[in-house]
């Protein structure tokens, strides 16, 4: 029984790990991508607004308000990367709690 138990903490170690790993890859690689993606309009939509204010397209309150609306949507951006970080962690508790039942629950039957 105790070899039991031992050989079932040890698969469940290892396939905690594995979910852990692949949940937080999956996390990073989305946060990377959208991140990537996202930082390059911003920037090209920030050098446009300069550009246009230098030549006077718009007006200093104009750039600011546009400005502005760049403000609110990196802060809608960085919401979204905390959601899907909160998801992704519960993905890993639930997961984590089922492996150990079914773990435990195969030791017992």
């Amino acid at each position: 029984m105790a070899a039991d138990i031992v050989a079932l903490l040890k698969s469940l170690l290892n396939e905690s790990a594995e979910l852990v790993s692949k949940e937080a890859a999956a996390l990073f690689e989305e946060i990377k991508s959208d991140g990537s993606e996202f930082a390059l309009r911003l920037a090209d939509r920030t050098k446009k607004f300069i550009s246009m204010l230098a030549e006077e397209k718009i007006t200093k309150d104009e750039f600011e308000e546009l400005m502005g609306d760049q403000i609110e949507l990196a802060r809608a951006q960085a919401n979204k990367l905390q959601s899907d970080a909160k998801v992704s962690a519960q993905k890993i508790i639930d997961g984590v709690k089922d492996l150990t039942l079914n773990k435990i629950t195969a030791l017992l039957a």
